[in-house]
């Protein structure tokens, strides 16, 4: 927060601030955006910045639920509201920040871990900086309040908790505690897929039996519709050999042996009853 120079009767507003006026040591309540404006010889325009806003404060010693000494890195995150400036600057002053927000910060952050073992306020730091953010908005609001401002004059958005420092035995504790957590972790990791590994062997091998079972049903059906196919025909053959048809094939069989030139002598069978007699050839 700075006074802005004036040149002559102008004074000049940088692009994210807020102008107030103080006419002779009093705040007027004229606010004045970015930009050149023509004031009074005895006004002055104190510039606020309206911009988000980060306030850093190291090292607040804290004590946990269990009476560890803890230190805490803090960041908050804040905005002034344009409409509130001018009430913020007269009873705050342009130092605000520093009024207002520090002591709030401070008393937030040993509140928060106050409420905690020291083991979960190095592990829950997400819960630990909404506890620490709930309780600086109260403390926030509260002040606002007793100085006669908006609730809004001053909005806190985030705050963060950079880095949390234990005692150095509790830290190996932690540490300790992690890596067997860690290893813990991995043991089921390793089980889970073991079981995944197992369960897919075991598919495959129902799939694989289920294969030969198809491939055995399927050849049991081949081999029975072969059988089925030669037992009909068969029995188609069976039933067209009549003895007609024998006496025909005899009769075309010594009609091709008594026409061959290398038969020399053929003797037939001496007729009567005997028909299915078959010729004999002699050299």
């Amino acid at each position: 927060v700075a006074t802005l120079s004036l040149s002559g009767c102008y004074a000049t507003v940088e692009p994210g601030n807020v102008g107030v006026e103080v006419s002779r040591s009093h705040v007027t309540g004229t606010l004045y955006g970015a930009g050149t404006h023509y004031v009074g010889s005895l006004t002055d325009v104190h510039e606020m910045s309206i911009r988000l806003q980060n306030m850093e404060e190291e090292d607040v010693p804290c004590r946990s639920h269990d009476n560890v000494s803890v230190k805490v890195d803090v960041t908050v995150s804040y905005t002034l509201t344009r409409s509130e400036a001018a009430n913020v600057y007269k009873r705050l002053g342009d130092d605000f920040p520093t009024v207002l927000l520090l002591p709030a910060v401070r008393s937030a952050v040993r509140d928060a871990v106050a409420e905690h073992e020291a083991l979960t306020v190095a592990q829950g730091r997400s819960e630990l900086e909404t506890r620490t953010l709930a309780n600086i908005r109260a403390s926030i609001r509260a002040t606002l309040h007793s100085q006669g401002l908006a609730d809004n004059a001053i909005r806190v958005n985030t705050a963060q908790l950079r880095n949390i420092e234990l005692p150095e035995t509790l830290t190996h504790s932690i540490e300790s505690i992690q890596q067997q957590r860690n290893q813990g972790l991995e043991r089921e990791q390793a089980l889970h897929t073991a079981q995944q590994e197992a369960e897919r062997l075991r598919i495959e091998a129902q799939g694989r039996n289920q294969v030969e079972i198809l491939n055995a049903q399927r050849e049991a059906t081949v081999r029975q519709i072969r059988g089925e196919s030669e037992a009909l025909y068969n029995r188609t053959v069976a039933a067209s050999l009549n003895q007609n048809l024998i006496e025909l094939r005899r009769i075309e069989a010594q009609r091709a042996i008594s026409t061959n030139p290398n038969a020399q002598l053929v003797v037939l069978g001496g007729g009567g009853n005997n028909n299915s007699s078959m010729p004999i050839v002699l050299p």
